[in-house]
């Protein structure tokens, strides 16, 4: 390591650390596992002596880069209110029963923070994340639906749902400002389609502020923040 620490050139000196961690290290017990078995367990022992130093050092140098939480690799440190915006995005997900949104925005998180970034692939995984939660909403009957399919359905059916947020009379709002984030993260996927002169790489600036989008769009929607207009007679009858 010391060898590797001194003779190796600086630009490729973090992917040496990343596949070093891969090798000597391992994932975290899990917390059911009794505490005497974590003890005396070499490997647990000796990832702790590596993973603790490092990541003081990486806090103090203030470095772009943290240690993984599998503890097997480096990530790009993200923003704080990023990672808990993404955790409550996940949670929610989760708690409404598409576990599959929720592995879709860590994988789009984890290509994302990598030693070397996957923009392009995360921005696919952030667009099904959201749609893990949205086509089963909307779409149900749908034998192939699309984040594109769900957009125009909520844009020319306005009238069947409302928004929890209220205008400004108080009713019940409409769907437009979740329509134009389903816009924005289905019309900014720039290489969705090759070949035409519209194809444009997604970079990692548009790939991060998709992900802001979709952690909105999926506590938003697995919270049921949009949900089928109770017409006026209808809310009559239920009163009675």
């Amino acid at each position: 390591m010391l060898f590797l620490a001194w003779g190796t050139e600086r630009e490729v000196l973090w992917d040496v650390v990343d596949d070093l961690l891969f090798l000597l290290c391992t994932e975290p017990p899990a917390p059911e596992k009794p505490p005497f078995v974590t003890w005396f367990s070499g490997s647990v022992r000796r990832t702790k002596r590596i993973v603790e130093p490092l990541n003081r050092l990486l806090v103090e140098s203030r470095s772009v880069y943290e240690v993984t939480p599998n503890q097997r690799g480096l990530q790009r440190r993200m923003e704080a209110g990023l990672s808990e915006a993404l955790n409550v995005a996940a949670n929610a997900a989760e708690s409404s029963g598409d576990l599959a949104a929720r592995r879709y925005l860590e994988r789009a998180r984890d290509k994302l923070m990598a030693v070397h970034t996957d923009p392009s692939g995360a921005y696919v995984d952030l667009i099904r994340a959201v749609e893990a939660v949205a086509c089963p909403m909307f779409l149900p009957r749908d034998q192939l639906p699309t984040l594109g399919k769900v957009r125009d359905h909520l844009r020319d059916a306005d009238v069947k749902y409302e928004y929890v947020l209220t205008d400004k009379s108080g009713n019940p709002g409409n769907t437009g400002g979740v329509v134009a984030m389903l816009t924005d993260l289905w019309e900014g996927h720039s290489d969705r389609h090759a070949g035409g002169p519209r194809e444009v790489p997604v970079s990692q600036e548009a790939a991060e502020a998709a992900l802001t989008t979709a952690t909105a769009l999926v506590t938003l929607l697995s919270r049921r923040a949009v949900r089928p207009r109770i017409n006026a007679a209808a809310q009559r009858q239920e009163t009675r």
